[in-house]
Parts: structure tokens; sequence; C-alpha cells
């Protein structure tokens, strides 16, 4: 199994919302089974984390609905101008 081609195409995004969503389910399991208080710079990085998370799924959705119609209804131009690639 190649390594670095799995990791080269993994989507990146879904993997940092995955582990943002699992380190929230388990800090909430610690909270209520074994009565832990988390310190405020944990639950700070949860919230800088989940915040980094939905900004980056926001973006991504925007470009991307930018790029489809564009490619729907544009002419080449128009999608190489809102291609994340230059239409490369």
């Amino acid at each position: 199994m190649n390594v670095w081609k799995l990791v080269a195409e993994m989507p990146s995004t879904n993997v940092r919302i995955s582990a943002t969503i699992l380190l929230s389910l388990m800090t909430g399991v610690r909270v209520v089974w074994l009565g832990w208080v988390p310190s405020i710079e944990w639950l700070g990085f949860l919230v800088v984390m989940s915040g980094l998370d939905a900004g980056t799924y926001l973006g991504k959705r925007a470009t991307n609905m930018d790029y489809v119609a564009a490619k729907q209804n544009g002419t080449t131009a128009e999608m190489k101008a809102v291609s994340p690639q230059g239409g490369q």
C-alpha cells in the first residue's frame, strides 16, 4: 500500500472535520461519564478548530458553486476566471 498516494488523494477537509467531531464527542464522554472538567485552553482549542472547519467548509462550497455555475452557463474563459487552478 502506497501511503504517500493515500495522503495525497485524501480529502483533508473531511478528515479534519471528522477529527474535530471525534475530539468533541470524546470530550463530552469524559465530562459526562468521568466527571472531568476540561480546561479553558482545551475548550478554546475545540472552538477554534470547529470555527476553522466551518470556515473552510463554507469557503470551499462557495467557490465550488461559482465554478459549477460558470461551467453550466458560461464560456471557457468564465470557467478559467473562477477556477482555483486557473482552468487547468
